[in-house]
């Protein structure tokens, strides 16, 4: 009698399943039924997790949308001639970035 993984080849996810595929069908890894789970609690770490994630999804959604839009209005201004340059405002970041980055 041949043994798998002794003399031949072990089964391959392909004929054996794992055992998270099993728990996905609501079984065991031998093909019996698990016992019905508990329904999560709002405190359940995961699900805490999952709606704070579903919040910073929301979030960077519409950062994005509000990126866009801005971005989409200084390119009209631009292609109008409306777009002026704040020279001082743009003097000081310059002069700014230029001390942050000097040698202390």
């Amino acid at each position: 009698m041949k043994v798998p993984g002794q003399n031949g080849p072990r089964p391959t996810s392909a004929t054996s399943p794992s055992r998270e595929a099993h728990a996905k069908r609501g079984e065991s890894s031998v093909g019996t039924p698990l016992p019905a789970a508990k329904a999560s609690a709002p405190s359940d770490p995961a699900v805490v997790v999952s709606q704070s994630a579903s919040k910073v999804s929301d979030l960077e959604r519409a950062e994005e949308a509000q990126h866009a839009a801005r971005v989409d209005e200084l390119r009209a201004k631009v292609e109008s001639g409306e777009y002026e340059v704040d020279k001082d405002r743009l003097a000081d970041r310059m002069a700014e970035e230029e001390l942050a980055r000097a040698p202390k």
